[in-house]
């Protein structure tokens, strides 16, 4: 008997740091971003089904739980992260921060590429095209 998956609101995701700066190869920013996955589970937000976090991006893949949707996901991650990777870096290495002013009227610093990549996940073959494992 093989196992199906029912890929019921369930994404693959990237996250982009600003000008692809490598914030992220840090211990300390890493812990926030997995900090925010649990965080997002407890909460019953979302399953975090696999995940790789990288210099200067991360991958996921999520199965969200209504009434959750991916705008909610998008939102509410980037924000958290935003406001705890810029405490780390203020605490951390405050000269870093001038790589992340944002030419925006409507915030100071802008730690995220504006817009993510969330691809909705509809069939087995798009998991083993991206090489996915679930963790």
């Amino acid at each position: 008997m093989s196992f199906q998956y029912e890929y019921r609101e369930t994404y693959y995701c990237t996250y982009t740091i600003q000008d692809w700066n490598h914030l992220l190869e840090n211990e300390g920013c890493k812990q926030i971003i997995s900090d925010a996955f649990n965080y997002f589970v407890s909460k019953k937000y979302c399953y975090i089904l696999s995940f790789v976090i990288m210099s200067n991006h991360l991958h996921f893949v999520t199965q969200l739980i209504p009434p959750f949707n991916i705008e909610d996901l998008n939102f509410k991650f980037r924000s958290f992260t935003s406001k705890e990777l810029l405490k780390w870096i203020m605490i951390h290495d405050p000269d870093v921060s001038n790589k992340y002013i944002s030419n925006r009227m409507d915030r100071k610093f802008h730690i995220w590429k504006q817009k993510p990549l969330c691809v909705e996940i509809v069939s087995q073959k798009f998991m083993e095209k991206k090489r996915i494992i679930y963790i």
